[in-house]
């Protein structure tokens, strides 16, 4: 993929839902550029590259029905952009779940999973609701 996204620098929509694989390649993270990355119905998706908060221009990250999803990347908060994020996978033995402090911009549908790892459940709803205005 090294080779293919040097040649794609400009990419601004990249659409892989519905694929089998189970960890997307970190060499994504070199598109700058990008803006919507779609992962719609990614069943077998594991994780997401761990450089995720290199794509500073990404707005959407449309990961809905991606059911192995087990946790969202280290800096997933940086993303400050972002506008639409409809699965967020909580880890709170990472620190993982108080990135959503860092996603101000969201709208829409938000789904968290996860939350049988986070120590008090509460904890994550008291982070969603003192730093989150929504509006549908």
């Amino acid at each position: 993929m090294n080779s293919i996204s040097s040649k794609l620098t400009h990419l601004r929509y990249l659409d892989l839902s519905n694929n089998w694989f189970e960890v997307l390649p970190n060499s994504i993270t070199s598109l700058k550029n990008l803006q919507t990355l779609k992962l719609v119905g990614c069943r077998s998706l594991d994780e997401l590259p761990k450089d995720t908060r290199e794509l500073i221009n990404l707005r959407h990250l449309e990961n809905d029905r991606c059911l192995h999803l087990s946790h969202m990347p280290c800096g997933i908060g940086e993303l400050t952009i972002l506008q639409s994020l409809p699965l967020f996978v909580g880890n709170v033995g990472n620190g993982r779940l108080r990135e959503l402090k860092g996603l101000n911009n969201l709208t829409g549908e938000l789904q968290i999973e996860g939350l049988e790892n986070v120590g008090v459940v509460e904890s994550g709803k008291q982070i969603w609701e003192e730093n989150k205005t929504f509006s549908p």
